[in-house]
């Protein structure tokens, strides 16, 4: 029996699960946390994952649709409540 190959996003999960946290997927909502530099309660979208920005880099998609800004994925974690 042949083993199947993985696919591409399958394989770009695992290398940035090298940095021992998880993945956002893209379309996810998460609204900021309370912290003094930024306003607060502020909602986001996940946006889509580039192929050469790679996982790590995360973008930021405003309430208007528009690629905002981006974080990286231990930012989302610390800083941004997951709210689906």
């Amino acid at each position: 029996m042949k083993r199947r190959r993985p696919t591409p996003w399958r394989l770009a999960i695992l290398r940035a699960n090298l940095w021992g946290g998880p993945v956002i997927a893209p379309l996810s909502v998460v609204r900021l946390k309370d912290t003094s530099d930024w306003p607060r309660n502020r909602q986001f979208r996940i946006g889509y994952y580039g192929r050469m920005d790679g996982l790590n880099t995360v973008w930021l998609v405003n309430e208007l649709g528009k690629y905002e800004q981006t974080v990286d994925q231990r930012s989302i974690l610390r800083y941004f409540d997951i709210l689906s």
